[in-house]
């Protein structure tokens, strides 16, 4: 309440072990953003990209805008790349890749130009669980 009362115009982020407490934050500023307080590095991460946890919450959130998903790759896939995988996704059912499980590394934002082989697991996020078959080569 000091930092706010000091600098109302700053952009205020809080650690709160209850975030059901944020409401009573909210009185003394409706805009103060608030972090669960063992996540720590969210508090950078909000203070730096203003809203980035409003996209964690409805990652988390049961029913939200999009969930997280993983599908293994067939083999008659026909794609051939990362960036082939990310447009089937992108374009056919308005996903976007996360990350990518090569045998037993994953990688986060990989190159788009990076090879895929049958097997491979794409993670995501989307409305929905996608259907491996819809990888099939014409599918």
């Amino acid at each position: 309440m000091a930092v706010d009362h000091a600098k109302p115009d700053i952009h205020l982020v809080a650690a709160l072990r209850d975030l059901t407490r944020r409401e009573h934050l909210s009185y003394v500023n409706p805009r103060v953003q608030c972090v669960q307080w063992h996540m720590p590095f969210l508090l950078t991460e909000k203070a730096v990209d203003p809203g980035i946890t409003q996209v964690y919450t409805d990652l988390m959130t049961s029913g939200g805008h999009g969930n997280t998903y993983s599908v293994r790759l067939p083999r008659n896939s026909g794609l051939a790349s990362v960036g082939a995988c990310q447009e089937h996704l992108g374009r056919r059912f308005g996903a976007t890749l996360l990350a990518v499980r090569f045998g037993d590394e994953l990688v986060v934002t990989p190159e788009w130009d990076r090879p895929v082989d049958a097997g491979t697991t794409l993670h995501y996020v989307g409305r929905e669980r996608i259907d491996a078959s819809t990888f099939a080569a014409g599918g």
